[in-house]
């Protein structure tokens, strides 16, 4: 006795809007490579031969090719985003999974647009590396992408520029003379604090503004701080 969840049919012609499909019996392809008729049953025991089987329905091309970047960098509390697609798939929701905590995902399940494309964005957590597994739900079709996640970039700080416009001027004398009153908050450790702390102490003082006003009418070298 033998059981099917599903039939598959290959017509000579390709099927095209609605098809009618009426059968009483079906070929079976035995192991060994022999055809045989048989008839079929219903799951209650019901000769399909004694009663047509019929089922109406619209054709549409079966969703195939499902990709996404293969690989994916980016940067330690930084984004990224890459594409996933495939034919065929317009509406269709794609789940994705994930091995690591290294990331994490704008979405777990993404629905492909009229195009069957689909955006994900995925955010670095810690350096290291994670494998994005995606599937097209309703089908066995996967695609993976494998991500690096690696140590952000320590910018580039020129001393006394506190505006980060690549001049020192009495206007970045005037930004680090309000941040040592508090007018200006830079937090410890960025551009911006690196550039006003033009002595390294730690703290950003009325001298360091004092410094920068002398580097803007050159009376101090900023190459000597």
């Amino acid at each position: 006795i033998f059981y099917a969840k599903a039939f598959r049919f290959t017509p000579a012609v390709p099927f095209k809007g609605e098809v009618e499909v009426n059968f009483r019996s079906i070929w079976f392809l035995t192991p060994d490579g022999e055809e045989k008729l048989i008839s079929a049953q219903s799951y209650l025991g019901a000769p399909l031969s004694q009663s047509t089987f019929t089922m109406t329905g619209a054709v549409s091309a079966e969703p195939a090719g499902l990709t996404a970047d293969k690989t994916l960098r980016t940067a330690a509390w930084d984004r990224a985003a890459l594409t996933v697609s495939a034919e065929n798939a317009a509406g269709k929701t794609v789940s994705v999974s994930c091995d690591s905590a290294n990331v994490t995902l704008s979405a777990r399940t993404l629905t492909l647009d009229e195009k069957g494309k689909a955006t994900l964005t995925v955010t670095g957590e810690m350096p290291g590396t994670a494998t994005l597994t995606f599937t097209l739900n309703g089908t066995a079709l996967t695609a993976r992408t494998e991500v690096t996640v690696t140590l952000p970039e320590r910018p580039t700080v020129t001393a006394g520029d506190v505006d980060g416009d690549g001049e020192i001027t009495s206007g970045d004398a005037r930004l680090a003379l309000r941040a040592s009153v508090k007018l200006e908050d830079y937090a410890e450790g960025s551009p911006a604090f690196a550039a006003a702390d033009v002595d390294r102490n730690g703290t950003i003082e009325s001298s360091d503004a004092r410094l920068i006003l002398r580097a803007s009418v050159k009376l101090e070298d900023p190459a000597q701080w």
